[in-house]
């Protein structure tokens, strides 16, 4: 994304940056004309863990309303334990948040990726505002 291009390819080559932008602005026109892009594609799984997380926090800052059966503050004790658990399936953040033997990592990742999946699932019509 161009968003933190230069930060990314600071203190690389004029050469580099320019190879690098190339492939950012066709990235960027693929997201424009398909709504994804081949990045996307590629990393599936973990692309769709951290646009999930970034739409939660987002969501969580931004959203005004909540669902009938619940108060406020119990919905957005659910949207907080959702994105702990996307959180906590992505290794990324597990990696610089925890320290786990490679083994006991995967297994971690993998059940909070199955709890938040179970809070999405049991939510994802709720997720309106």
């Amino acid at each position: 994304m161009l968003k933190g291009f230069f930060k990314r390819n600071e203190g690389s080559s004029l050469k580099w940056k320019l190879k690098e932008l190339r492939w950012e602005l066709k990235y960027a026109w693929q997201r424009v004309w398909r709504g994804y892009d081949d990045c996307d594609v590629f990393g599936f799984g973990d692309r769709i863990i951290k646009k999930i997380t970034l739409i939660l926090e987002d969501f969580i800052e931004t959203s005004s309303g909540y669902p009938a059966e619940f108060s406020e503050d119990e919905w957005n004790n659910i949207l907080k334990e959702m994105l702990e658990y996307f959180r906590n399936a992505n290794e990324e953040y597990v990696d610089e948040n925890y320290n786990f033997e490679l083994s006991e990592q995967y297994d971690f990742m993998q059940e909070n990726l199955k709890e938040g999946m179970k809070l999405f699932t049991k939510h994802c019509y709720s997720l309106w505002d």
